[in-house]
């Protein structure tokens, strides 16, 4: 008996190896409001390159580091990006921006806002956070 096993991970991967930046890693949950995971539930999330900067032109549109990702059947993901860099001529608030399953805006702040994650650095350097989203609206 042949089997074919199927293993579904929720990693997005935004920004390439070669993006430069300082790596960050964002672990997390998707929680309803009973707090039951999410399975299944879409996050779109986008953020400025190291520069501060949404495109490299600086130009309107759509974010150029962006991505869509669907939580594992334990409500969890993983992005895999670069730490957001700070608008032009600004001293703090970097962040990055999430929808979860459509519904409204919400941002993260690496620094000077709320809600503010709690950045680690691992042996490699890498940065890693871990944040758990609770929307509205129960177990779908």
């Amino acid at each position: 008996m042949n089997a074919i096993i199927l293993i579904l991970a929720a990693v997005l991967r935004i920004a390439s190896a070669s993006e430069p930046g300082e790596r960050l890693v964002l672990t997390g949950h998707v929680l309803g409001a009973d707090g039951r995971p999410r399975a299944g539930a879409q996050i779109e999330v986008w953020h400025t390159d190291a520069r501060g900067l949404y495109r490299r032109d600086n130009g309107n549109g759509p974010a150029r580091l962006r991505g869509f990702v669907r939580t594992d059947a334990d409500g969890s993901y993983t992005i895999d990006t670069i730490r957001p860099g700070l608008y032009p001529g600004t001293t703090h608030g970097a962040h990055m921006h999430f929808k979860i399953d459509g519904g409204p805006t919400q941002t993260l702040f690496i620094d000077g806002g709320q809600p503010l994650l709690h950045l680690t650095r691992d042996a490699r350097g890498v940065l890693h956070a871990a944040y758990d989203f609770r929307v509205g609206g129960g177990v779908r």
